[in-house]
């Protein structure tokens, strides 16, 4: 590429599913999904991205609530450019 020449305005055309069950004190979840990446004089690219986690309850007191929780995602591209 020289000098003065347009690159980028790169578009994402995505989708994404996520799914979960949640009760009072437990929430558990999926997700996944995938793009098509494409630009101006960028390279046309897929990627994928899926992942779990778990989000629970630690402490209750007057009307609060105390929640941590763990996560683990993926992301991966068809051509690691």
């Amino acid at each position: 590429m020289g000098a003065g020449e347009t690159w980028g305005g790169v578009m994402h055309n995505k989708g994404r599913l996520d799914l979960a069950y949640i009760s009072e004190d437990l929430t558990l979840y999926v997700f996944g999904g995938g793009s098509y990446v494409q630009g101006t004089f960028t390279p046309d690219n897929v990627y994928g991205v899926g992942g779990i986690g778990a989000l629970w309850s630690v402490a209750k007191w007057d009307g609060n609530q105390l929640i941590t929780g763990l996560n683990a995602s993926a992301l991966t591209y068809k051509d690691n450019l």
